[in-house]
């Protein structure tokens, strides 16, 4: 807020809303205590060639479409619907689980909520495509999905420059928003980095912040973006020539920043979390091999959550 160095409130007013509130989340009690660095959120890419094949346009809006979807196109193409990682896949469930507008993990931090009917029909649908090879699980996911292997894969945005190098002109593709688990709910995770300062001398802090709230404006970030398949932190920054002719040569990169990026929110900030994600990925991984019922997965799911919660109080 700075008068000479700091920023106006229209220059707050054009960083994204998502990618601003992570540098406010509830534990800095209302202090700004990092700044935008590079972002990207959850999307579906989809093989628009494999869809046609099976009467698609696009990925199903709601996760029960979805499900529906994803069967036809494997009985009409002989491909598998959706490839995912072979590993653990707590985190992406708690997303998926986020898009019925269920906080996985209490906003208070008080306690987790994987155990409720929405888990089990969204745990169910994930065990039916797999048994029925309309999904599959793979160590590279972007590797079965660029080589057309699959007709869709849910990853991160940042690797759409990584797709466009490898795809190339095999097949047409898009990318957009991740099925929701409700009619017009819109949600999806946001990934990427934060910059910090350390505390050392006011001119070594103002030159940093200089910096910062240089990589954070329009130029740079339009950049970054351009290089990378990164968001960028401000809308404005689709106005700059360089991202205009990037984002023209490269229409899956606007796509993504119109479907995907308006819609990505960060999760609940607990340190918890990364170790929850593991446990309930290992309650998954117990149902897709046949030990734990849908249900009896997201019980487990629940009980190991909230035990490591706890060790993190």
């Amino acid at each position: 807020s700075d008068p000479v160095n700091g920023l106006s409130q229209t220059d707050l007013d054009d960083i994204m809303p998502g990618v601003l509130a992570r540098q406010r989340i509830p534990e800095y009690n209302g202090k700004t205590m990092s700044w935008p660095h590079g972002n990207s959120s959850m999307g579906v890419y989809y093989n628009i060639d494999l869809l046609k094949q099976a009467g698609y346009d696009k990925p199903a809006a709601t996760w029960p479409e979805f499900e529906k979807m994803a069967l036809d196109i494997t009985a009409k193409t002989g491909k598998p619907a959706l490839v995912m990682g072979n590993a653990n896949n707590g985190g992406t469930f708690r997303t998926w689980l986020r898009t019925y507008g269920i906080d996985p993990i209490k906003l208070d931090q008080s306690g987790v909520n994987y155990d409720n009917p929405e888990a089990v029909e969204l745990a169910t649908m994930i065990k039916n495509l797999i048994d029925k090879k309309a999904i599959v699980l793979a160590e590279d996911t972007e590797q079965e999905f660029t080589n057309g292997r699959a007709a869709m894969e849910i990853g991160t945005t940042a690797r759409t420059s990584s797709k466009l190098d490898l795809v190339k002109d095999k097949f047409q593709w898009g990318i957009t928003l991740i099925p929701q688990g409700k009619s017009g709910g819109q949600v999806t995770e946001l990934y990427g980095g934060n910059q910090v300062l350390f505390k050392t001398t006011p001119e070594e802090q103002l030159a940093g912040w200089l910096f910062l709230k240089y990589f954070a404006g329009s130029e740079a970030q339009s950049i970054y973006a351009a290089k990378t398949g990164y968001f960028p932190a401000t809308k404005s920054a689709q106005e700059t020539d360089l991202l205009k002719q990037n984002y023209a040569d490269n229409p899956q990169k606007k796509q993504a920043f119109d479907e995907v990026f308006p819609y990505a929110r960060i999760d609940v900030s607990s340190a918890a979390r990364s170790k929850m994600d593991t446990s309930v990925g290992e309650a998954l991984q117990a149902m897709i091999a046949g030990k734990l019922s849908p249900a009896d997965a997201v019980k487990k799911a629940q009980a190991d959550a909230t035990k490591v919660l706890g060790e993190f109080k």
